[in-house]
Parts: structure tokens; sequence; C-alpha cells
């Protein structure tokens, strides 16, 4: 059984649309999938009636970016209410504050002396949210870079020459926000954090009482021993263990449908996350 509870389409950063997501997770027999995309809900309906030609369980999700010091904080949360009224004005706030970053790396690449426009940008990004892959793929196409890792290491990633912050919500605030859309709340790729093990038990640990439900071991490149010391951190704290591949399509091609690792699928017991809602 191949399970996949973090994946994005091109409402945010991937490459594959809600529906096209779903003909590719039939083609490679995906029967349970979460459609993640950052700071947007606008392709969950599509991708439910996609799924619904098919014997696929689709998971209506969403991923979230909170603020923090030195690597990535992300929340993905499963399960969402339709049409939440409060989560859908803060994911507006969220997406106003993209669109002023984007600006103003623009302007940094102007100054660079690498300029492109925001249309160049837009032509790949086929929803609401317009990101950072986004820039860089029309970097490339500009051909002021050779790949999309280039763009990030070059301009783009923190500490880049044109990067810039944009506005998050704090860590408790992105947990809350979506226990209150109905979501199970899991803390994603958690080894992005770029802390110490026992400063991320106890970070977790305060996050409980927000209402955090579950750690994603299962991640991207996450070492078998990284998995057990995380397994072992969400058991120790009550909460689940979830997992997925972080697909994005042709922008990451390197994660596959169904494996959070090469050859490795996303294990069943991850069901649990999705089972019993807390």
């Amino acid at each position: 059984m191949l399970i996949d509870l973090h994946t994005h389409s091109t409402c945010s950063d991937g490459t594959l649309t809600p529906e096209d997501l779903i003909d590719f997770a039939a083609e490679n027999h995906i029967e349970v999938i979460a459609l993640t995309d950052h700071d947007t809900t606008a392709g969950l309906k599509q991708f439910i009636s996609s799924a619904a030609l098919y014997n696929i369980t689709a998971v209506p999700g969403i991923e979230l970016s909170a603020e923090w010091k030195a690597g990535h904080c992300h929340f993905v949360g499963l399960n969402l209410e339709s049409d939440n009224k409060e989560l859908e004005d803060i994911l507006a706030k969220i997406r106003s504050g993209r669109n002023i970053r984007n600006k103003e790396i623009l302007s940094r690449l102007d100054q660079l002396g690498y300029p492109i426009t925001i249309d160049q940008v837009k032509r790949f990004a086929c929803g609401e949210v317009v990101a950072r892959p986004h820039i860089a793929r029309a970097l490339v196409e500009a051909g002021y870079v050779n790949t999309l890792q280039d763009a990030f290491d070059r301009f783009l990633e923190k500490g880049a020459a044109a990067y810039v912050e944009r506005f998050r919500l704090q860590p408790d605030d992105a947990v809350r926000a979506l226990k209150a859309a109905g979501a199970t709340v899991v803390l994603a790729h958690p080894d992005q954090l770029r802390i110490s093990d026992e400063e991320m038990k106890s970070f977790i640990s305060d996050l409980v009482a927000s209402g955090l439900d579950g750690i994603e071991a299962y991640t991207y490149n996450c070492t078998d021993d990284r998995i057990c010391l995380l397994a072992k951190m969400a058991e120790d704290l009550g909460l689940k263990v979830s997992g997925g591949s972080d697909f994005h399509g042709e922008n990451k091609p390197e994660r596959k449908l169904g494996y959070y690792r090469d050859g490795l699928p996303v294990p069943e017991s991850v069901l649990d996350m999705i089972r019993h809602n807390s």
C-alpha cells in the first residue's frame, strides 16, 4: 500500500495540477494521498473530486510556514474543514506577505544585475501562491543560472544575496490556526529546524499545549537513525508519526510520490495520523 501525506500542486510550488497529481498518483498505485499546498486551499476541491474517479483516498490539507530563527519551521494540517473563514483570512494575509516579499526579491535581483519581471515569474505560477521556486524558474529561463538549485544557492535561500523575509505566524499560532480549522497538525520535516535534539524535544513539547498532533519522521532523506529518534520523541510526547515525500513534481524531481527516501515507501503506520483527529 502506497501512501503520501505531504505533496504540492501548481496551486503553490508544485508542477502538477491537483487533477494531474491524482492521475499521477493513480498511475503510481498510490492509495492514500494528501494535498498540502503552501498557504492555500485553492486546489482541494479539484483534488478531492478527481480522486473520486479512482479508488484513492484524498486527504485535504495545507502546509504553513512559521517564524523561525535558523532553518525552517513548517506545519502540515491534515483533514482540514472546507472553507474555514478564519483560516482563509489568515491565509490571505500570508499570501499578501509573499507578494510583498516577491517584489523586494525582484528589486534586489535587479540591483545585482539580474533583472526579471513579475510577469516572467507568474508564467510559472498557476495558482494564487507565487513563491521562490517560480522566481528560480524565471532565473533559469533568463539564463542567469543553470538550475533551480543554483538559483536558490546564489540568490533565494536564507542568507543568499536576494533573500527577503516575509510575514509568518509564530509556531504556536500556526498550530492553533490549523486546529481551529479542524485539522490534525504535524510538525513537518523537523530536522529543518536546525537545532539540537534536546532543543527540538523542548520546542515540540511546548507545541503540544497548542494542539500539535504529530511529527513527520518519514520525510525526504531522513536516515534510519533519525527516524528512530523522531519516532521515540513522538512516543515520549504522546504524539503520532507522519510521513510523506514532500512531492513537488519537476521542481524537486528527486522526491518520488509515495516514497520518503529512494526506494523506501512511506509506511502504512502513518495512517494513524488521519484515522483519529485529536
